[in-house]
C-alpha cells in the first residue's frame, strides 16, 4: 500500500519539480515581446481600469490581476513570467496524475515527463501570457471527468442496466 501512495503522490511531485527546473531556466533572459508588454501594461492599470480594459478587449481579468503584484518588481521579466512557469509545471504534474488515473503509474510518469520536457510546453510556460493557466484549468476539468467516469463505471453497477 505504501508503494501505491508513493507512486500516486511521488511521481507527480517529481514531474512537477523537473518541469519547474526546465521552466525557470533562462526565464528572465529574453526581453518582453509584444503580447507580454500588453500583459504588463494591463497588469499595471488601477483595478477599475484593468477590469474595464479586460472586458473591452474580451479578456478575463484574472490573469492580469494575478500578475499585477509582480509587474513592478526588479527583474520584471522573470517576475512577470514566474506565474506562467508555475502553472506550466503544474500542467506536467496534472498530466502525470491523469495518466495514473487512466492506466497506471508508468503511463502517468511517461505522460508527465513528456509534458514537462516538451519544448512547446516549456516555451509557452516562459511567456507572460495566460496559456498555461488555461491549460491547467482544462486538465483539472479533464481529471474531474475521468473521476466521474471511473465512479460510474464500477463493476457490479446494476443501476446502468
Amino acid at each position: 500500500m505504501r508503494d501505491g501512495r508513493l507512486a500516486a503522490f511521488g511521481a507527480p511531485g517529481i514531474v512537477t519539480l523537473v518541469a519547474l527546473v526546465g521552466r525557470f531556466h533562462g526565464l528572465g533572459e529574453k526581453p518582453f515581446w509584444l503580447d507580454e508588454i500588453l500583459t504588463v501594461n494591463r497588469a499595471r492599470l488601477p483595478f477599475r481600469e484593468l477590469i474595464l480594459d479586460s472586458l473591452h478587449n474580451l479578456h478575463f481579468p484574472t490573469y492580469f490581476l494575478l500578475v499585477s503584484p509582480f509587474s513592478e518588481a526588479v527583474g520584471t521579466e522573470w517576475a512577470v513570467r514566474a506565474p506562467s512557469a508555475v502553472f506550466g509545471a503544474l500542467v506536467a504534474g496534472m498530466a502525470c496524475v491523469i495518466g495514473q488515473a487512466l492506466k497506471d503509474a508508468k503511463i502517468g510518469l511517461c505522460a508527465g515527463l513528456l509534458t514537462a520536457l516538451s519544448p512547446f510546453q516549456v516555451q509557452f510556460s516562459q511567456e507572460a501570457r495566460s496559456y498555461t493557466r488555461v491549460a491547467l484549468l482544462i486538465l483539472l476539468a479533464l481529471w474531474v471527468v475521468v473521476q466521474i467516469a471511473k465512479a460510474t463505471d464500477q463493476p457490479g453497477d446494476e443501476s446502468r442496466q
